[in-house]
């Protein structure tokens, strides 16, 4: 019993300082992909990416040691392209849209630079994992089908710039490079099989993003 009280002691007196070093982050994220491909459109073309699209995520960090960050966000990312029209009547339209759900975990190293709301650069790494993501392609009004895709285990690494106002606000533009690849998986909602080119789905990409970063 004693043994027990002591540990719940200790507990109560480790939380406030846990507590100190919580984070709560928020990011939005424009993506562009490393492979585009393209649908015919009245003759043009409407090109589209699985791994371009706006991102969102929202999660925690925790201040390991000074200055070093480990960090865990769930998001949302979603490509749409889309070209459509109405005349007489009559429509054409030509779309490709892929989402897909993802969580991410690694760590980030803030190198302080000054004391300045230019505080310094952050340099992170770590690895993502992806829920299945859907396909879905229509070509001249054409409902070329939907294709899913398995689960996907990649990585990412990212640099950022830390604008601190206050001791517990900051934000950090930056860029992340993700690397991503998805296998085909048939389904009863697949149209037909995934033709030999998409049978294995590059959303690898860059996103630009702002992260929101306020200590809890």
């Amino acid at each position: 019993m004693k043994h027990l009280l002591t540990l719940c002691l200790l507990a109560a007196l480790a939380m406030p300082a846990m507590a100190q070093n919580l984070k709560f982050i928020g990011r939005v994220n424009v993506g562009f992909g490393a492979q585009y491909e393209s649908l015919d459109y009245s003759g043009d073309q409407v090109v589209y990416s699985p791994g371009g699209g706006m991102g969102l995520e929202a999660g925690l960090g925790y201040e390991l040691i000074k200055r070093l960050d480990a960090y865990a966000t769930l998001g949302f990312q979603k490509n749409l392209a889309l070209q459509y029209e109405s005349v007489n009547g009559t429509s054409n339209k030509t779309s490709a849209s892929f989402g897909r759900g993802y969580f991410t975990a690694g760590l980030n190293k803030l190198f302080k630079t000054s004391d300045g709301v230019l505080n310094g650069i952050i340099l992170g790494a770590g690895l993502n994992y992806n829920f299945p993501g859907k396909l879905k392609l229509t070509e001249n009004s054409h409902d070329m089908g939907e294709w899913t895709y398995t689960n996907a285990l990649g990585y990412q690494v990212e640099a950022k710039l830390r604008l601190k106002f206050t001791d517990t606000f900051s934000m950090d533009p930056g860029f992340r490079y993700r690397n991503i690849y998805f296998e085909y998986e048939p389904t009863a909602n697949s149209a037909w099989p995934a033709p030999a080119n998409m049978n294995r789905l590059n959303a690898t990409g860059v996103d630009l993003s702002l992260t929101l970063v306020k200590r809890i």
